[in-house]
């Protein structure tokens, strides 16, 4: 355990060597915070939790699970009403989605369309927060040609968006 100090040393040390860059900062601060907490809550650096999403997934990478594709959904919705099940992976609006992650998105999309209980879409957001626009793609399985299509839709307000995330858009 760090006495008094020691944590002022190195807090003084991670100020200098930062030289200004405020991420580096974040992140070295939070593994000195988990060094000094190791029961806290996930024990995952800011790093970490940006590149795994979870500690289950960190879990499962340290396990060296191989030959499987693991990814983290960004956002599920489902109305009882309606009983319609929208999963959404999110991307920033310059961001690229990997081959494995957009093959699991397609093997969801194709499982929605053999489903006769629900309504299942599947897509990717393409935009940065606040949401006032961007580029919805649809993840669409076509029964006929037996493979996966997709539509894009712009959006240009955040009103488009949360009807979106309501469940309420009329995109067929």
């Amino acid at each position: 355990m760090l006495n008094e100090k020691m944590f002022t040393n190195r807090i003084l040390n991670l100020i200098s060597r930062s030289k200004g860059n405020k991420q580096f900062l974040v992140d070295e601060l939070s593994k000195l915070y988990v060094e000094m907490n190791p029961a806290d809550i996930d024990n995952m650096t800011t790093a970490e939790r940006h590149n795994f999403g979870s500690p289950l997934n960190k879990f499962a990478d340290e396990a060296n699970v191989r030959n499987i594709s693991m990814v983290n959904i960004d956002l599920s919705l489902y109305s009882r009403n309606s009983r319609k099940l929208r999963i959404i992976e999110y991307k920033h609006g310059n961001e690229k989605i990997s081959n494995g992650h957009k093959e699991q998105l397609e093997v969801y999309s194709e499982l929605g369309a053999l489903s006769n209980k629900f309504d299942v879409d599947v897509s990717i957001v393409y935009s940065d927060y606040p949401f006032s626009q961007g580029i919805i793609k649809f993840i669409e399985f076509d029964k006929v040609q037996n493979k996966c299509i997709e539509k894009h839709r712009e959006f240009k307000s955040q009103g488009e968006m949360r009807m979106f995330l309501n469940l309420t858009d009329k995109r067929k």
